[in-house]
C-alpha cells in the first residue's frame, strides 16, 4: 500500500436553511496516535499546540452563515479565516481514523461531516485551501427525534 502524507481537514457545513450546528474537532486518532484539534474557545487564553487540523479565526463554536455568498466563500473550507495546520499525518489506505468532536449545545443539532485532502508534494503548511480536492470520510446526522441530541 502506498503511504501518503495527508493533511486532515474537517468541515462542518450546513445546507438546510434553518438548521445550524456548533462544534469543533477536539482530537484526531490515526493508528492509535493522538493529534490535538484546534479549540477556538481557548484561542485568546491558551497557546494552541501544533496540529494536523486547521486553525480558524472564530473564537467560539459558531458556524459559517448559510447564505449563498458565505457558502461560496473560502470560509466554508475549514471555517472562518482558516489557516493551514502545521503538522501532517501519514495515512495508509485502510487506516482507521477516529475524529472526536466537542460537545454541541442542545439546541444546535445538525449534520457532522468529516473531510480529508491530500496536499501537493505532501506539504500542507503553505497550500492554498481553495486549490485542494477534499473527499468525505464520514458523516452523521441526527439519529433520533426528541430533546436530546443523538
Amino acid at each position: 500500500m502506498l503511504s501518503m502524507a495527508f493533511r486532515f481537514a474537517t468541515l462542518s457545513a450546513l445546507f438546510a436553511c434553518k438548521v445550524s450546528a456548533h462544534g469543533h474537532v477536539s482530537e484526531v486518532l490515526i493508528n492509535d496516535k493522538s493529534y490535538y484539534g484546534h479549540d477556538p474557545t481557548k484561542v485568546p487564553y491558551v497557546t494552541q499546540p501544533e496540529s494536523i487540523t486547521w486553525t480558524n479565526g472564530a473564537k467560539d463554536n459558531g458556524f459559517v452563515t448559510s447564505t449563498a455568498s458565505a457558502l461560496a466563500s473560502p470560509d466554508i473550507i475549514c471555517h472562518l479565516n482558516a489557516t493551514n495546520g502545521r503538522l501532517t499525518a501519514d495515512v495508509t489506505a485502510g487506516t482507521t481514523i477516529t475524529v472526536r468532536w466537542s460537545d454541541w449545545p442542545q439546541a444546535h443539532w445538525g449534520p457532522v461531516l468529516d473531510y480529508m485532502t491530500r496536499c501537493p508534494n505532501d506539504d500542507c503548511t503553505t497550500v492554498d485551501k481553495t486549490k485542494l480536492k477534499f473527499f468525505k470520510i464520514d458523516e452523521l446526522g441526527q439519529l433520533t427525534r426528541g430533546n436530546v441530541p443523538g
